[in-house]
């Protein structure tokens, strides 16, 4: 395939980078486009959360994959975009980080316990097949400590370095080509192994909740589909959406 991120639109302001891209992709853009915003005035999460940043502080980008595929296959690879996110930005920053990037199912980037970044994976879909993918990434990179929430951190707060928000734009897309290219040819099992490598709470007790519902159990792994094993006392139960916390330790 195309390296990805040409063509790239970029704007120093707009509602929402994920929003622009898909206009782009319903008028036929082709698979590597990107949108990339300096400022985010709607941007979201998952779950319609808000995504808010100073402007110039974050690389907030949207990517347009055409990946022919069902759309059941889609499912893990939420997971493996955001392990090559994890990858991309240690290939840039290395010894510089204070700690290794955690992954937190389902899709949001940890380091020292902070929040890093998150990735949001929107799809569209018809009988023939995945139509196009929309995956947006939110990295914050040079917020400062001060205007962060105590439960997030940037780049610079880690490592007291300002960084080019270009070169881990760059960084980021080459590592997710290559897990990408991976995911297609050879299937998530490879992907799946490492993301659950760097899983935070593995092997621990966490909380699932999920619209007024909780389970808990032991975080034991991830399915082939991306959804997360929790052993319980009823047995081995698989988990599809919901926000993750650590749970009670036994005593």
């Amino acid at each position: 395939m195309n390296r990805l991120g040409l063509p790239r639109h970029h704007f120093a302001s707009i509602p929402s980078t994920m929003d622009r891209l898909t206009e782009l992709a319903l008028q036929g853009a082709p698979e590597g486009t990107i949108v990339v915003a300096g400022e985010q005035t709607a941007g979201r999460g998952r779950g319609g959360r808000s995504w808010v940043t100073p402007p110039d502080a974050a690389l907030l980008m949207s990517v347009l994959l055409r990946p022919k595929l069902a759309p059941e296959e889609l499912s893990p690879f939420p997971l493996i975009a955001g392990l090559a996110v994890a990858e991309g930005i240690e290939a840039l920053v290395g010894a510089s980080l204070p700690a290794r990037i955690d992954l937190k199912w389902p899709n949001d980037l940890f380091c020292t316990g902070r929040k890093l970044c998150g990735v949001l994976m929107q799809a569209r879909s018809s009988r023939g097949g995945v139509e196009f993918v929309n995956l947006g990434i939110g990295v914050n990179i040079n917020t400062p400590r001060e205007s962060l929430p105590d439960t997030a951190t940037s780049l610079a707060a880690l490592t007291d370095t300002t960084w080019s928000l270009e070169a881990v734009e760059r960084a980021v897309l080459d590592r997710l080509a290559d897990r990408y290219d991976d995911f297609r040819t050879a299937g998530p099992a490879a992907g799946l192994a490492a993301w659950f490598e760097r899983a935070l709470y593995r092997n621990e007790n966490v909380r699932i909740e999920n619209v007024g519902t909780v389970v808990s159990g032991c975080f034991i792994g991830v399915t082939a589909t991306g959804a997360l094993q929790l052993r319980t006392e009823a047995g081995i139960e698989e988990i599809v959406a919901g926000d993750l916390t650590r749970g009670p330790r036994p005593l």
